[in-house]
């Protein structure tokens, strides 16, 4: 379980979010933004292939289609997801295949970033 401005969120419930929108891969990280002192939830997500980021059917209909479509379906799983958790999560759709995995193949689930880097390149951007 993990607390977010005072909201218990459990992770099976982000992943029952993501995996009822049929554009999203099973594959997701949670990261809780620990870098001050009110915590913030950002869940990455994979896109299925061809249906946002990095897809040819996007990139065939133009420049800025596929960052269109990502940002439709961040906008969409993220108010899903706070409408199910009840708590706000940034949402960041990438490729498939841009999260990490163990070496099992299994994904890694659910990180805390305190300091430092972002886990993932283009998680501390803000998109409006």
């Amino acid at each position: 379980m993990l607390v977010i401005r005072g909201v218990n969120v459990y992770p099976a419930e982000v992943e029952r979010v993501l995996l009822a929108d049929g554009r999203t891969s099973p594959h997701y990280l949670i990261v809780v933004d620990a870098r001050t002192a009110v915590k913030d939830l950002i869940v990455a997500v994979e896109a299925r292939t061809g249906v946002a980021a990095g897809s040819r059917t996007a990139a065939a209909a133009g420049p800025g289609h596929a960052e269109l479509l990502a940002s439709g379906l961040e906008r969409a799983v993220g108010e899903q997801l706070g409408e199910q958790l009840g708590v706000r999560a940034r949402v960041r759709v990438l490729p498939e295949g841009t999260l990490p995995r163990t070496e099992a193949g299994k994904a890694v689930r659910v990180v805390t970033w305190a300091s430092g880097a972002a886990p993932l390149p283009g998680l501390g951007e803000r998109r409006h």
